[in-house]
């Protein structure tokens, strides 16, 4: 595990040493941009392969040209042309779907770049409550932090995370109190805990988008018929024509399931370090299995429950 601290934007959580962190995504900076502080048991995976994924729109409408030059702009564009704004509206169409979800099981596939390499896939089961924001998570894979868990519960534990490593150490030590965002928790790991979920995915694309389109000109597409695992959906996608030292993506995707409308992987790439080369993934996250309105309870957050392995 890279020891080196970094942020990035979408639903995650991550494995430091003996310990589990967890984070997630929503507009939290990378590791060269300032941090702003942000104000879930166990299920099983079906399989433990990345998740299949296409991206191609119809034949008449080709997916957008990824070479851009390298050259900052000082112009500022109009803002929202039509594609932009077409794309925006998806995205809002999936945050209103969320409205009538008041909690949720997944499991959460995740890969990030950190320190400049890209991890494996880790696998990880999550219960998720939006009011009082509440997280459950518990590693599935890989074997090496399979186990841990974490819990967090705004306004609870005086808002800091919970922890369960696996191992030796867990069995000595059942559970460790961590600041969310402090070092040891955000050791490996691109995001808090606090930024995990679907929600903070299309919010944070949504940010993204309405931000970025200020400062560069952006192509946008909405693509229909993308397939994520099988599962119809519309994928929105957004790229930067030129760099800009506050923007630190080329491109976001946003994958939308067509029948729940539910916002269910997002895609980030860097820019690529080769002039004119291709966009480098540094970060991906998709949320399988989603199962809303559990009817959670405060017993489902609390490392109390004889289910979880904090005791």
């Amino acid at each position: 595990m890279n020891s080196q601290t970094a942020w990035v934007r979408r639903g995650v959580v991550v494995a430091s040493g003996v310990w589990l962190w967890a984070s997630a995504g929503l507009a939290q900076p990378p590791a060269n941009r300032p941090a702003a502080a942000p104000p879930p048991g166990g299920q099983r995976v079906a399989r433990q392969t990345a998740p299949r994924l296409e991206c191609r729109p119809p034949a008449n409408q080709p997916l957008a040209n990824r070479s851009s030059s390298n050259r900052p702009t000082s112009s500022r564009p109009a803002l929202h042309p039509p594609a932009v704004a077409e794309a925006i509206r998806q995205v809002e169409i999936s945050l209103k779907a969320l409205e009538q979800v008041d909690d949720y099981s997944c499991v959460l596939v995740k890969r990030e770049r950190i320190g400049g390499s890209l991890s494996a896939n880790e696998h990880l089961a999550i219960k998720l409550r939006h009011d009082p924001y509440s997280v459950y998570v518990r590693y599935l894979s890989p074997d090496r932090v399979r186990g841990q868990e974490a819990i967090y519960v705004h306004g609870l534990n005086q808002n800091h995370l919970l922890a369960h490593p696996n191992g030796l150490t867990g069995r000595l030590v059942r559970m460790v109190k961590l600041d969310p965002l402090g070092k040891r928790a955000m050791e490996g790991n691109r995001y808090p805990i606090t930024e995990l979920g679907v929600k903070r995915l299309a919010e944070s694309w949504l940010k993204e988008a309405r931000h970025d389109v200020q400062f560069v000109a952006c192509d946008a597409k909405t693509m229909r018929g993308a397939k994520l695992d099988g599962k119809a959906c519309t994928c929105v996608e957004l790229t930067r024509r030129q760099r800009h030292h506050d923007l630190p993506y080329q491109m976001t995707r946003l994958f939308i399931d067509a029948e729940s409308q539910f916002p269910i992987r997002y895609e980030a790439y860097e820019w690529s370090l080769r002039p004119g080369g291709e966009p480098e993934l540094a970060e991906e996250y998709t949320y399988r299995d989603i199962q809303p309105n559990c009817r959670f309870v405060d017993l489902d957050f609390d490392a109390q429950n004889s289910e979880y392995g904090f005791r």
